[in-house]
């Protein structure tokens, strides 16, 4: 086959079943080359340092290295490659602590294949992707005080779409926004759109709902 133009996924699992399956399921999709299955961070930053890796999939319950860990030890590298998270744990807490630590997705090893596909895709276009489950449990904890998830929405978006992200928390509508940034309507609105394909989210309330959740206690922009 010939692997140019490919998108090269590094796996790093150290279940042998979990490999041949994942291998597998990628390597059947248009345009995806598994480059390597790795299960250390030495072995991860060998293969970072010698290939041109788009993605890293992590399962955050190796054996011999924490997975979380890891996360955080390669995005304080001078790598920047996306990292999805795949756990048997649909805690929400365990989705929290991969994006705080510097991951673009999280994904329960429960779901069904092509959810796993469509997350690497997505991330793959710049986005953040999160298992259904988890999207419903960060939902449902909107109102209940600080949100962890601001640092990872702002690690994917823009200056100015984190400044019109900040102001939608903040109750503004598209005019007072374009007022506030000195921005037409038509630019806000394209910001918007942009914010919520990038955050993953369905419609606009979606949306509102997050920015006022994980904005809380924020000093407004004045």
């Amino acid at each position: 086959m010939n692997n140019e133009g490919l998108k090269k996924i590094l796996i790093v699992e150290d279940h042998p079943i979990l490999v041949y399956g994942l291998q597998l399921m990628i390597e059947k999709e248009d345009g995806f080359d598994v480059c390597g299955v790795v299960n250390t961070k030495e072995e991860v930053l060998d293969l970072l340092a010698k290939l041109d890796i788009d993605l890293v999939v992590i399962d955050i319950s190796l054996q011999y290295q924490d997975g979380i860990s890891l996360i955080k030890q390669l995005k304080g590298s001078e790598h920047k490659t996306p990292v999805l998270c795949l756990s048997m744990h649909e805690e929400l807490y365990y989705a929290e602590q991969c994006l705080r630590a510097g991951a673009s997705g999280f994904i329960t090893k429960s779901e069904p294949c092509e959810v796993i596909i469509s997350g690497i895709r997505r991330i793959l276009d710049g986005e953040i992707y999160l298992s259904e489950s988890i999207r419903r449990q960060m939902l449902k904890q909107m109102g209940h005080g600080p949100s962890p998830w601001l640092n990872a929405a702002e690690s994917i978006l823009s200056n100015k779409e984190i400044l019109v992200f900040k102001c939608i928390g903040q109750g503004l509508n598209n005019r007072e926004i374009a007022t506030k940034l000195n921005l037409s309507i038509k630019t806000v609105e394209a910001h918007r759109y942009r914010i919520k394909k990038k955050l993953n989210f369905k419609n606009s309330i979606e949306l509102m709902r997050f920015a006022i959740r994980t904005t809380s206690g924020e000093a407004a922009i004045v």
